[in-house]
């Protein structure tokens, strides 16, 4: 039997969601007039450092950002996560992929980050289901105090 070792093992490359990272930290970084010097050494001062080259990597798309540089990344570019996850688009005519998950519409992306609804599976078997998805969704995506959407039109029917 082959031994696997440490250098053997199958690696992540970077997919889509981590390009959108890519794109939205060189993008914010950008509006906000921040060299990525400033970037790094505000970084630091959170308690985060991220080298200038390391920030240079991760707008190529060469450095992998690990979610405590994620969340670190938003707190000082003054966003929130998702944010730097997704495209800055809502249009229900423009899809994305999510990692792990396949692709849906922008809006459908923001609605399930928002904790509004989950990403849905066009195959659902029936009505009864899918209500019963979006409420354990809204059960388990949001503390206690932050739920209380309205259910979303495609759930609102005849049987209520």
């Amino acid at each position: 039997m082959e031994e696997i070792h440490a250098s053997k093992r199958h690696r992540n490359g970077i997919g889509d969601t981590g390009a959108y990272v890519a794109e939205n930290v060189r993008r914010f970084r950008t509006l906000r007039n921040l060299s990525t010097a400033q970037l790094a050494e505000r970084l630091s001062a959170a308690g985060r450092p991220i080298l200038a080259n390391g920030i240079t990597k991760i707008e190529a798309g060469t450095r992998r950002v690990d979610v405590d540089d994620l969340v670190a990344l938003a707190a000082v570019l003054g966003v929130n996560p998702s944010a730097l996850l997704f495209v800055p688009e809502d249009d229900a005519s423009t899809a994305m992929s999510v990692t792990g998950a396949g692709r849906f519409s922008c809006e459908e992306v923001w609605d399930w980050a928002d904790g509004r609804a989950p990403l849905r599976d066009r195959t659902f078997f029936d009505e009864r289901e899918e209500r019963e998805e979006f409420t354990r969704f809204q059960l388990d995506a949001r503390p206690p105090g932050r739920r209380g959407y309205e259910l979303p039109e495609w759930l609102k029917g005849d049987s209520q």
